[in-house]
């Protein structure tokens, strides 16, 4: 599903957020497995420059698609199921926010 985000949209799928689609681009999570394919194409991190300091960005976790794999329905499919994997693997590992107290008001 496609959901609104800032300038663009996200992708998720059972709730996890595995693409962006910002800037007219798809790019893609990736972790320490995929992210040397992504460099080996040439692609870059998403970045974005902060309006309320005029400092660049950049988000580690998001590359942009290669055009090639854009063109090969397969590799696509292939990428973004490495990419929906690398979005739920980050989930597991991050630690629970701890519930507010019950009985506060």
């Amino acid at each position: 599903a496609l959901r609104p985000l800032f300038i663009g949209s996200a992708a998720y799928l059972d709730g996890t957020v595995f693409a962006l689609i910002l800037r007219g681009r798809l790019w893609l999570r990736v972790d320490d497995k995929t992210r040397p394919d992504f460099a080996k194409a040439g692609m870059k991190s998403f970045t974005y420059m902060r309006p309320s300091s005029g400092k660049t960005i950049r988000m580690e976790s998001y590359y942009e698609c290669p055009p090639a794999i854009l063109a090969d329905a397969a590799k696509l499919r292939r990428w973004s199921k490495e990419a929906r994997r690398a979005s739920a693997e980050r989930n597991q590992k991050k630690t629970p926010r701890k519930k507010a107290k019950e009985g506060m008001d």
